[in-house]
């Protein structure tokens, strides 16, 4: 008899792939808070990188100001 007829058979089955399922939606959910996390980095990278080459420019202009 094909396993795949008998109910309790079934059941294991539905049940287990159930489970790999909210596993692999979980999983999904953790990576998509990682990337947001990750881009958040980046952006605040940029910004900094921005803010010191503001500073190198205008530390000279505000040097000879004084």
């Amino acid at each position: 008899m094909n396993p795949l007829h008998d109910p309790e058979a079934r059941k294991e089955l539905s049940d287990h792939l159930a489970w790999l399922w909210e596993e692999v939606r979980m999983a999904l959910v953790a990576l998509g808070k990682a990337r947001e996390a990750v881009e958040a980095l980046e952006e605040e990278d940029r910004l900094e990188r921005a803010h010191a080459r503001a500073q190198e420019v205008l530390e000279p202009a505000v040097r000879e100001e004084a």
